[in-house]
């Protein structure tokens, strides 16, 4: 099973907003999350502009969710996360999302691209794709003593940041329509038309 086929099977199984992490967040750059909320009555902005630009991430934080999502939804035989345009997607939700999810969000894209420092000496964006997936794959199980005997297990902030953002690039990808294809949806809006009851309005409530 590749990874796409994985998250497929968890999104049926367990439902899109099931992923959506609450994991607690980290600080960060203060001032963004404040300044950074869409008013309800604004005109949304066209995501498939090709002169769109984030009006919640920063340039940088754009850059490694688009990376991010790429690894973890790529293309394969069916476009991928970055070919359905997650990060604006989540550009636009989060922005409208309160100060604690968005705050949330930008501590694990900082979490990973510290992780990356750390490892790599490089920001995420930056590293081949083979130190992406290694990466990736290192924050993808959790960490711990007890997680084996079940004793004091510690948790891992890694692992919890990743899968919070796991869970919205999925939710993201599938609420596409790229995505939706890729579910099995066939481009129909509607099953067909409805012309109403075809009994005489003098038979409804009739006792049968």
């Amino acid at each position: 099973m590749n990874r796409r086929d994985l998250f497929r099977s968890t999104l049926l199984g367990g439902g899109l907003l099931a992923l959506r992490s609450t994991a607690e967040g980290q600080a960060v750059t203060p001032g963004q999350v404040a300044d950074s909320r869409v008013h309800p009555h604004e005109k949304p902005p066209d995501l498939t502009s090709p002169d769109w630009k984030p009006v919640f991430f920063d340039a940088h934080q754009n850059e490694t969710l688009i990376a991010l999502s790429d690894r973890i939804l790529p293309e394969t035989n069916t476009p991928g996360a970055k070919a359905a345009q997650a990060n604006r997607f989540l550009d636009l939700v989060l922005s409208a999302e309160e100060p604690g999810t968005q705050r949330e969000f930008l501590s694990g894209l900082s979490y990973i691209d510290g992780e990356s420092q750390s490892r790599y000496r490089q920001p995420f964006v930056d590293l081949p794709m083979e130190l992406q997936d290694e990466l990736i794959a290192f924050l993808a199980f959790e960490r711990g003593p007890g997680r084996w005997t079940g004793e004091g297990p510690e948790e891992f902030a890694g692992h919890r940041h990743f899968e919070n953002l796991k869970g919205w690039i999925s939710w993201a990808f599938y609420s596409s329509e790229i995505g939706m294809r890729a579910l099995g949806w066939n481009g129909n809006m509607i099953a067909g038309e409805f012309t109403g009851c075809p009994h005489p309005s003098a038979e409804h409530g009739r006792e049968q």
